[in-house]
């Protein structure tokens, strides 16, 4: 969730402070439906930050309820239907934390 990267930390600096507002997308295993929710959601808010919505800095995430392939890309099925619409993603996959509850804005659970 949090870029700590220098350049990044630079960059923000010099523009006017966003209040940032984080979605995380939980599912059982995080390796499909929440990692492609993600990709899309990151795609389309960037898309179409409005002037409405440009006082945002939009940050998405996703994790699952149970470990599993802990640290890997998503399934090849995520990633080629991502790839498909000319998206694609680095995620790696993940369990849900404390820390994502603390920080989140907004958590969608998908089914």
């Amino acid at each position: 969730f949090i870029d700590e990267s220098e350049d990044a930390t630079c960059s923000v600096s010099k523009q006017k402070k966003r209040r940032e507002l984080k979605v995380l997308f939980v599912s059982k295993r995080d390796s499909c439906r929440g990692p492609m929710a993600e990709c899309i959601f990151a795609y389309l808010a960037d898309k179409y930050n409005t002037k409405t919505f440009a006082r945002f800095n939009w940050r998405a995430s996703s994790a699952g309820l149970v470990k599993y392939n802990q640290g890997n890309l998503p399934e090849q099925l995520c990633l080629r239907v991502l790839a498909e619409n000319n998206l694609e993603t680095m995620h790696g996959c993940r369990q849900v934390s404390l820390l994502d509850l603390q920080f989140i804005f907004q958590s969608v659970a998908i089914h």
